[in-house]
C-alpha cells in the first residue's frame, strides 16, 4: 500500500520499523513488499523486527528472517 506509505511520509514521518517474523516461527510473507513500498514512498530509514518464536533457534530465526528480506535494503547504515 504505497499510498498509504506516501501519506505517512507527508505526515513527517522519517523511518519505519516492520515485521519480518511471526510469533508462530515464520516468516511473514508481506514484510518484503512491506519495507519496498516504504521505501518507495521516500522513507529513507527503515528496518525489520522479529516476533521470537520459542520453537525454534535464535539463530534459525535470524537465518530465515535474512533469506526472507533476501534483496531488499533494511537496516540502519
Amino acid at each position: 500500500m504505497p499510498d498509504q506509505w506516501k501519506c505517512l511520509k507527508a505526515d513527517g514521518i522519517e523511518f519505519a520499523i516492520v515485521r519480518a517474523w511471526l510469533s508462530y516461527g515464520a516468516p511473514d510473507t508481506e514484510a518484503k513488499h512491506t519495507v519496498a513500498n516504504a521505501h518507495e514512498a521516500g522513507i529513507e530509514y527503515v528496518d525489520v523486527y522479529l516476533f521470537p518464536c520459542r520453537g525454534k533457534s535464535a539463530a534459525e530465526q535470524v537465518a530465515g528472517t535474512i533469506e526472507n528480506m533476501d534483496g531488499v535494503k533494511f537496516g540502519q547504515m
